[in-house]
């Protein structure tokens, strides 16, 4: 299943999906950055599993997903890439 939020604000306030799952989210989401959204929910413990998408990551990105133990995808999104992502972050999640 796929859940979509227009807004980081949307997705710190709506309801996250039950059991495992896996967040996918753009660094520059409307109204704040990605890594700001993924810092407070896994301050909250309601992230298990987490991908950053970017089409620049930066060191400083880099830092950032390693602290929150997120993967980085790279933009374009080459066919397969972020599927196997989100197997890998599932399986080191559980």
């Amino acid at each position: 299943d796929v859940a979509l939020r227009a807004s980081g604000e949307a997705l710190l306030e709506e309801p996250l999906p039950q059991g495992p799952f896996c967040l996918v989210v753009d660094i520059k989401l409307p109204g704040m950055f990605g890594v700001s959204a993924l810092t407070n929910l896994r301050r909250r413990g309601l992230v298990n599993a987490a991908i950053l998408i970017t089409s620049a990551p930066t060191p400083a990105l880099r830092r950032a997903a390693s602290r929150l133990r997120a993967e980085i995808v790279e933009k374009p999104l080459i066919s397969g890439d972020l599927f196997a992502a989100i197997r890998r972050r599932l399986a080191e999640a559980d």
